[in-house]
């Protein structure tokens, strides 16, 4: 009975929120689903049912299916869908946490083997620690003789790869010693020997961490299969390469040059039974490394030539895609070449090109490319080439607001500021720019740290005074900080205008329940993400 009021509530939050509800549009974005109403509706499911909670799409529920077809875009089908399986877990978990050991249903203990995939889908801590204590869990059933409990490599992979995606590479660790462990202690469990797809999780969980020795300890499991022989993929080498890619070693380029070398030297010897051939995959990384490295312009812009190339020639699995041409342009926003802003805006209008007039589907621009532009207009070598630099940095925002690729986010904004601070003159019109940009940013709730700092670079004392005053990032309106997230930055303690500035730190700050209406006097419900 209490699953029946769940869905029923539910299919009157979707009716409600298909006929308009309390959501609207904003300058042509699709409205957002009422997250609230439906998190509220599966929760008392989840947590009032004793029964397993079902899936609204499965053939014998009461919803219509032309009504969820109409009702629900695939972002809100998703957001559905994701609610249903964390009611799953929870009912899972409820079941077989209040269980004496020994005494689980087999058909719970069967059940546990879908849940460790869903646990690691969900991408959160917390759920990484629950994947590991129904791993305990279950081999503890095992010991104590439980059928249904049946030992395998998927489910350690599983779990371990719930703390991978967490970039938590110690108890991703933890769980691959206890395969081993296990392995050892009896003769009918040789089979949970660590493999090449174990190493591969364990590198992946290195390369999230952004620890400082992340690509070493990478390239060490690599070495480390190399000498066990063991059968090395793209995969785990395509793992190995996108840890060097992020880390913050200046010889990054060279490691992944060589790395790439590699893998066509044995693809080139192995012919047809080689398991390493590089992808695409492969040479984005290469490219990434490379455009993050001082004098890796011209190596950035070969990989990619060499790339067009090849898919000219038929090799159409390597024909550039997104990541290739952001690399590219994120290189020309790093270098300190003439013209860099002219030639990053090219790139992105060869790339709108082919997604608009080609398709290709894998061309398709998004808010990190047009932010990267913007980059690209920071520091010009001239001032007849701050005038080009800061046309350019307005066009690309421009057209970023006006397009359906996505909306500014709190790095964009801090961006543009910093284009101003770099390509226009101090004085009234530079200030003029910057209050009218901060404006905007505070009403769209992108007002991250990093903001407020460039914002002090591009203005002028007066201006800082009118609009900040001494108030620090923590001290800031909710509202004005409401869709920052994600933001790994800490301001210096000093501003460029000699101020001594409140020293931020990077956690997140507790935020306070004020009223969803900024000072400029503008009320807003919509949402976008900062996927940088």
């Amino acid at each position: 009975m209490a699953r029946g009021r769940g869905r029923v509530v539910i299919l009157a939050a979707l009716v409600l929120q298909f006929l308009g509800g309390e959501s609207f549009c904003l300058k042509g974005r699709s409205a957002m689903f009422n997250h609230e109403q439906l998190q509220a509706a599966t929760l008392d499911q989840a947590h009032t049912s004793t029964s397993e909670p079902t899936n609204p799409w499965r053939q014998d529920s009461p919803l219509p299916p032309s009504l969820i077809h109409e009702a629900l875009d695939k972002k809100q089908k998703k957001s559905v869908q994701k609610q249903n399986e964390y009611n799953w877990l929870t009912w899972l978990y409820r079941n077989w946490k209040s269980v004496p050991i020994g005494e689980l249903e087999e058909d719970i203990v069967r059940r546990m083997v879908p849940a460790f995939s869903l646990y690691a889908k969900r991408r959160t801590v917390r759920s990484a620690e629950q994947a590991e204590q129904m791993l305990d869990r279950y081999i503890a059933e095992y010991k104590a003789g439980n059928a249904a409990a049946e030992l395998n490599t998927t489910i350690f992979h599983a779990a371990m790869d719930a703390h991978a995606k967490c970039g938590q590479p110690e108890q991703a660790s933890a769980i691959l010693q206890k395969m081993v462990k296990l392995s050892k202690s009896d003769e009918s469990l040789g089979h949970l020997q660590p493999d090449v797809f174990s190493f591969t999780i364990l590198a992946t969980a290195f390369a999230k961490s952004r620890h400082p020795q992340a690509a070493d300890k990478a390239e060490n499991l690599l070495r480390h299969m190399e000498n066990q022989n063991m059968t090395i993929t793209t995969l785990t080498y395509n793992v190995v390469l996108n840890a060097i890619a992020v880390c913050h070693d200046s010889a990054k380029a060279r490691r992944a040059r060589l790395l790439v070398k590699k893998m066509e030297r044995i693809s080139r010897d192995g012919g047809e039974s080689a398991h390493c051939t590089p992808d695409l995959y492969t040479y984005q990384s290469w490219m990434a490394a490379c455009s993050r490295t001082r004098g890796g312009l011209d190596q950035t812009i070969q990989i990619f030539s060499a790339l067009d190339q090849r898919a000219a020639l038929g090799h159409e699995t390597l024909r550039p895609n997104a990541h290739c041409f952001a690399a590219a342009i994120h290189a020309w926003a790093y270098s300190s070449r003439s013209n860099k802003a002219s030639e990053a805006y090219k790139l992105l209008q060869e790339m709108r090109r082919r997604y608009e007039e080609l398709g290709q589907a894998s061309c398709r621009p998004n808010v990190v490319v047009f932010t990267s532009v913007i980059n690209a207009c920071v520091n010009p070598n001239s001032k007849a080439e701050a005038e080009t630099a800061f046309a350019i940095a307005q066009l690309v925002f421009d057209e970023l607001l006006q397009s359906d690729y996505g909306s500014p986010n709190f790095l964009t904004y801090a961006a543009f500021l910093h284009a101003c601070a770099t390509a226009l003159e101090e004085g009234e019109d530079r200030d003029s720019v910057v209050k009218r940009k901060f404006e905007m940013c505070a009403e769209y709730g992108c007002v991250g740290k990093i903001v407020v700092e460039k914002f002090r670079e591009a203005a002028s004392i007066e201006l800082q005074d009118s609009v900040l005053g001494r108030r620090g990032w923590e001290e800031l309106p909710n509202d004005w900080t409401r869709f920052v997230s994600g933001e790994r930055y800490q301001t210096p303690p000093k501003t460029l205008s000699g101020r001594t500035g409140r020293r931020y730190n990077s956690q997140d700050r507790k935020r306070r329940a004020e009223p969803r209406t900024t000072t400029f006097g503008c009320q807003t419900n919509v949402r976008w993400t900062a996927e940088l």
